[in-house]
């Protein structure tokens, strides 16, 4: 009697344990491909949290006796800013990069008028476009409360929203943006 393996044997099991090694290598490959897909999806959601917050934070310091000019793609008023307190002069918009910029330019109080430096900060690059719209609310010239694509009205609107269009197509959906600027000083 022989105490082993048939070569055939020996065969069948050399092949099962490649099938093996084969699709555990597919599985170890499939979830590392899905953990890097997630961490680049979790990535852009921080970066909208965080424009989110910032813009939140900044229309709600607009001042409402300084006037607010809105377009379609850009939006220009003044607020406080924690990076630079007091008054600034603040816009927001697309520049040829297709970057969300926040410029602001100081205005100190009680010092002459004198050129100071504008600044800039990204808030978001990667973008196709943005659509900023006002919620106007009823007046007497216009009955009804209504989205409007333009602000050269005096005071504040309601609400602004703000549409964040992005250059590629797989990334994630984001709902829009809606800030409420302060109604009174």
């Amino acid at each position: 009697m022989s105490r082993g393996f048939t070569l055939l044997e020996a065969l069948v099991g050399v092949l099962i344990l490649g099938f093996l090694v084969v699709g555990l290598a597919g599985g170890a490959r499939f979830g590392a491909g899905a953990a890097l897909r997630q961490s680049r999806s979790s990535d852009r959601s921080g970066d909208l949290d965080a424009v989110d917050r910032t813009l939140r934070q900044i229309v709600a310091t607009a001042d409402p006796a300084s006037p607010l000019t809105g377009t379609a793609g850009t939006l220009s008023f003044v607020a406080a800013l924690p990076q630079a307190p007091g008054a600034n002069e603040v816009a927001l918009g697309l520049d040829a990069r297709r970057r969300l910029l926040l410029r602001w330019t100081p205005r100190p109080p009680g010092q002459p008028l004198k050129p100071l430096a504008a600044q800039q900060a990204e808030l978001l690059d990667g973008l196709a476009g943005i659509t900023f719209s006002y919620y106007a609310p009823a007046s007497a010239a216009d009955p009804v409360a209504s989205w409007r694509t333009s602000w050269n009205r005096p005071g504040l609107p309601l609400l602004i929203r703000l549409r964040l269009a992005f250059a590629d197509p797989a990334a994630p959906a984001w709902p829009d943006i809606v800030l409420a600027p302060q109604r009174s000083p």
